[in-house]
């Protein structure tokens, strides 16, 4: 089913018109994404918008920003040498190499380094915005941030108008280290990049055409890499994006495209006091949904038992001289 069939029967069943007022419609499409939103949180869903993606390391740099996308990270992977990072904590990473001083072509551990709503923070540097379209004249910055004497700066509020396709100093300051936030007063036409210089420099944060601000989940390798493109592979969960467009269609199996529907039923009937018909919906909602996790949670081929699934598979990535059924 498309959005708009599910709008469509949701319509139907309520008793609206297939046109309703457009207060209806507003407040059906807001329910049928909070379901949808509910359905995927069940634990054992979440596998329904895993994924995975590949960054590439720079020489000296420990710490990166993932992209927007990502909800939740896995686990982190070296594929060329075979090797699944560690995941250690923050106080680990910091007992064990507190002077920063461990550096490698190949790192073997991550650490989950908090949010950011930049890419990296300047280095004692102003910002300067630029747009890829001509036409964004209007938009400006509102910045709070930290300077290189530890100073909170003085929050701007509305900087200088973006200048299309030349770059514009997002506040006077020129001594940043740490951005707290950074937000753009209105969505721009072309893609939006602040960087740390006036000419050159590094990016910053980058905003596509209706974004405003973003947030970035960080992750620290270690040691710290040396070397320049090598590729780790991140398992993750994505965000889950509201359906939009008329002809969306939700991430679930094709026989449960209904179960969002089914919660603007609820709520709508919990809106009016139906009270008779919100206990049959609430009914079928649990059983749907019991069906679906059971559907996605439980395949075919699934048989659990008391042991490692990993027991019995491997191979050798050590060379000749080690049994060649065994992983190191």
């Amino acid at each position: 089913m498309t959005f708009n069939d599910m709008l469509q029967a949701t319509y139907d069943d309520l008793g609206y018109t297939s046109s309703p007022s457009t207060a209806q419609v507003t407040r059906i499409k807001r329910w049928i994404n909070e379901g949808y939103r509910h359905v995927m949180a069940i634990p054992g869903m979440e596998q329904l918008r895993d994924g995975q993606f590949d960054i590439n390391t720079v020489t000296g740099q420990g710490v990166y920003a993932l992209p927007m996308a990502v909800n939740v990270v896995y686990d982190v992977t070296q594929v060329t040498n075979a090797v699944r990072l560690r995941m250690i904590t923050k106080d680990a990473f910091r007992t064990i190499d507190p002077g920063l001083q461990n550096s490698s072509s190949f790192s073997d551990a991550w650490i989950p380094w908090g949010y950011g709503v930049v890419q990296r923070h300047p280095a004692s540097t102003g910002l300067w915005a630029v747009s890829s379209a001509a036409g964004d004249t209007t938009q400006t910055f509102a910045i709070n941030g930290v300077r290189a004497n530890g100073d909170i700066a003085a929050p701007v509020t509305a900087s200088s108008a973006l200048t299309g396709t030349t770059r514009v100093q997002i506040g006077t300051l020129t001594d940043y280290v740490q951005i707290t936030q950074l937000d753009m007063s209105a969505a721009a036409v072309g893609v939006v990049t602040v960087y740390d210089a006036a000419v050159s420099g590094n990016v910053i944060l980058r905003l596509q055409p209706g974004q405003t601000s973003a947030q970035y989940q960080q992750v620290r390798l270690w040691p710290t890499p040396a070397s320049d493109n090598v590729a780790y592979t991140f398992d993750v969960q994505f965000v889950l994006s509201d359906l939009v467009n008329s002809n969306d269609i939700p991430l679930l199996p094709t026989d449960f495209h209904d179960v969002p529907s089914l919660y603007a039923r609820m709520r709508e009937y919990t809106r009016v006091g139906d009270e008779m018909r919100l206990r049959v919906s609430q009914a079928e909602w649990k059983q749907r949904t019991d069906f679906l996790k059971f559907t996605v949670t439980i395949p075919k081929d699934y048989q659990p038992v008391a042991s490692n699934q990993a027991a019995g598979y491997g191979w050798n990535n050590l060379g000749p001289n080690f049994p060649a059924t065994v992983i190191w």
